[in-house]
């Protein structure tokens, strides 16, 4: 991940940690949020959803939030000409939802659930040697009719999506009106367990930014969910000279790199707003031990 390399690279310089560190290849947010609560992990990205509902479920005190990195959109792709106008449309297709313990996989299946399709009514898309499947894979798929339908978080201007909807054969999939009212109106229910309240909260309706992609007009509507920089709260409290130069330096790493490589998110990294989304901050932490 470009930017877990860069800001370790500026922890590097800093002095802050040791030259061997490294950056760890993990499936995504689900095994990086294990990795942070067993101490295997320092510091990850893990999606905001995906902290909701681990949290939730676990109870965990050990895991807190540095601050909100950037926002990810989750990206619908649906093979040429195939015509999705209701839900009843994507029973029976072949759906790939992301890869198994990623965050694309969370959103996806908590998209689809709200959308009022089950996994019984879609086959799911496994590759032979049922490996993770990459982006970059994607055009070749829906040219071969392996998949019409292929779901996965990134952030706006990704050049790999960039590169894959400029080899055709596929487009992103605009939400219908009908869809996008049948989510609104189950955010407003009030009669939904204390796990899909917790995770609604943290995932928001949003417009894919105009200039995302070239030649893909009124840019569709789709679910937008942050990236939280999180670590173990043993560790925040060794290691405040990190977490400070983190809160400090991160919002200048993404912005170089959107300026690099084309990407359009937005940076609120204020932990104060995360205070609002019930997932513990190091910044509650220290206020509520009495720190300095």
């Amino acid at each position: 991940d470009l930017y877990a390399g860069r800001l370790l690279e500026s922890l590097k310089q800093a002095g802050l940690i040791a030259p061997g560190s490294e950056v760890v290849a993990t499936q995504g947010s689900i095994e990086n949020y294990r990795g942070i609560e067993n101490g295997s992990l320092h510091l990850a990205l893990v999606q905001q959803d995906v902290v909701a509902d681990l949290m939730n479920r676990d109870n965990s005190k050990r895991v807190t939030a540095i601050c909100r990195a950037f926002y990810e959109f989750l990206h619908i792709f649906k093979r040429q000409n195939l015509n999705l106008d209701s839900p009843e449309a994507f029973r029976g297709l072949t759906i790939f939802p992301g890869n198994p313990d990623s965050g694309s996989r969370f959103t996806a299946d908590f998209a689809l659930d709200v959308i009022g399709i089950s996994p019984s009514q879609f086959q799911p898309y496994k590759n032979s040697e049922e490996q993770s499947v990459l982006l970059e894979e994607l055009p070749a798929l829906f040219r071969n009719r392996n998949i019409d339908i292929a779901m996965a978080v990134t952030v706006p201007g990704d050049h790999q999506v960039r590169e894959g909807l400029g080899a055709g054969g596929h487009g992103l999939y605009p939400l219908p009106y009908a869809l996008l009212r049948q989510l609104i109106d189950r955010e407003d229910e009030r009669d939904t367990d204390r796990a899909s309240e917790m995770i609604l909260g943290q995932v928001q309706l949003a417009h894919l930014p105009d200039d995302a992609y070239p030649g893909v007009k009124g840019m569709p509507s789709v679910f937008t969910v942050s990236a939280l920089l999180m670590t173990n709260q043993s560790f925040s409290e060794k290691h405040q000279g990190i977490v400070e130069h983190i809160l400090a330096n991160a919002p200048a790493i993404w912005q170089q790199l959107e300026r690099e490589k084309g990407w359009k998110s937005v940076i609120p990294v204020n932990t104060y707003e995360l205070k609002k989304s019930g997932i513990p901050t190091v910044a509650q932490y220290v206020e509520n031990s009495g720190a300095a």
